[in-house]
């Protein structure tokens, strides 16, 4: 094998490449927070729905789905479901319980 002649010797020269390698991982690193930081920055635009449902979660403090689609006919229960976890994964609201017993809550 060619390649390990020159294993554990002084002409193997691996600290240059790892300087090398890890030079370039902070180079990208400083890349994608600067890139994480623009998409971050335009992010967290509700659009008429999803206000909606902040609005009815403000008033009453903790609701359930079954409120939300009452308050709301016009919108499929899906769509208000994918809206709550839009705004529970964006930290908007809190989720507790599960399946049923599922409610949302302003974040404090």
């Amino acid at each position: 094998m060619e390649g390990q002649k020159n294993r554990n010797k002084e002409s193997e020269r691996i600290g240059e490449w790892v300087l090398f390698f890890l030079d370039c991982l902070v180079e990208l690193t400083k890349k994608l927070e600067d890139k994480y930081e623009t998409y971050n920055k335009l992010k967290v635009i509700l659009n008429q729905r999803q206000r909606q449902i902040m609005e009815h979660i403000r008033k009453k403090k903790t609701v359930k789905i079954s409120y939300i689609a009452q308050a709301l006919p016009e919108q499929s229960r899906n769509t208000l479901k994918k809206d709550l976890a839009y705004l529970v994964k964006e930290g908007f609201i809190l989720k507790t319980g599960e399946k049923k017993g599922v409610q949302y809550h302003l974040k404090k």
